[in-house]
């Protein structure tokens, strides 16, 4: 599939679940074999690679990173190694701030008071134009009714599956 006609030259944001496998993939890809990660495999991290390489710019939020470092407690003896990665692939990446108060108090409240600090901050990358990638349903859903850009990971493995078979 070519991620660079729907990615290319666009700034994205990762779900958090989505850097998780991108970061233990990059680290030690056989972790995605385990069930502390199920529902992912190394063909997810490879697909997650080929989109996050045809993206002008990879964007996160501090919340989001609190996430994905407390999830790669699941890597057991590797999380030390995990988190270096993290922090070597946050080296190229854009990390935009948005005070945990104005996500909870602020006018966008309701999607951080529903679904999380962290999809709150998602919700204010999305509004700044940048391509939002998720494998959570529910936050998919709120952004695409509110109008931004999102594609939800689940159908775009299910289109590289359908490649993949054919």
């Amino acid at each position: 599939m070519n991620y660079d006609i729907r990615f290319g030259g666009r700034d994205i944001l990762l779900d958090t679940n989505l850097l998780v496998i991108l970061v233990v993939g990059y680290t030690h890809p056989l972790l995605l074999q385990k069930a502390r990660f199920s529902g992912y495999t190394i063909l997810d991290f490879e697909l997650l690679h080929s989109i996050v390489s045809a993206c002008r710019k990879c964007v996160t939020t501090p919340h989001i990173i609190a996430e994905a470092s407390n999830i790669l407690k699941k890597a057991g003896g590797h999380a030390d190694d995990c988190r270096e990665t993290l922090g070597r692939i946050l080296g190229s990446w854009k990390e935009r701030y948005f005070a945990s108060e104005s996500l909870l108090m602020g006018s966008d409240n309701k999607i951080s008071l529903r679904l999380g600090v962290a999809d709150g901050s998602t919700l204010q990358v999305a509004k700044k134009g940048t391509i939002i990638l998720t494998a959570d349903a529910p936050l998919a859903a709120w952004l695409k009714h509110s109008g931004h850009t999102v594609y939800e990971y689940s159908i775009l493995r299910q289109l590289q599956d359908k490649l993949i078979r054919s």
